[in-house]
């Protein structure tokens, strides 16, 4: 989201390509950096497929506006020992 503008109440979502991650991982985000205000953000997964997962960043900032930052996201996927 570097240069980009997040409005209030607003939500991105986009796609991260991972060869690692199959479909019954489980795939943790959070916002570790570059951000001003701590809760302004939240970061979650939307979907998980076989090789991506769709990650969400959503502007939580009270009392309105937009943030414009460079968000930093770290990630861990936990394989699942489906039966």
């Amino acid at each position: 989201m570097n240069d980009a503008s997040l409005n209030n109440n607003a939500t991105v979502i986009f796609r991260m390509n991972n060869s690692t991650i199959i479909t019954n991982d489980v795939v943790i985000v959070n916002v570790s950096g570059g951000v001003g205000g701590v809760g302004d953000y939240l970061a979650y997964v939307a979907d998980i497929g076989t090789g991506f997962a769709d990650l969400a960043l959503a502007n939580r900032k009270g009392g309105g506006g937009s943030l414009s930052e460079a968000v930093q996201l770290t990630f861990v996927v936990i394989r699942n020992a489906a039966s």
